[in-house]
């Protein structure tokens, strides 16, 4: 939703990306740490999947960004907000 807010209010999609992003990794490692040091490295085991999914996708979707222009993020990133918004509403 932020990435959304301020791709409206016409900031430029590749800084507000990777902005939104930094803060998201940074967000993470703080949870990341606070899960391991709860509840040890034996539950890790479950997040593997996602640890995974977030390396290969993060340099992905950096590079796409840096190679679309701004137009078709803008309309993407509304797809994606409208889409998501849809199963809530009904």
């Amino acid at each position: 939703m932020v990435t959304g807010s301020l791709i409206g209010r016409g900031h430029d999609p590749r800084r507000v990306i990777g902005s939104t992003n930094l803060t998201e990794f940074v967000v993470t490692v703080v949870i990341s740490l606070t899960f391991v040091v709860s509840l040890g490295w034996s539950e890790l085991n479950a997040a593997i999947g996602l640890i995974v999914g977030g390396i290969i996708a993060a340099p992905l979707g950096g590079y796409v960004v840096s190679r679309l222009p701004t137009r078709p993020i803008m309309i993407a990133v509304g797809v994606i907000i409208i889409a998501s918004t849809i199963p809530r509403l009904v």
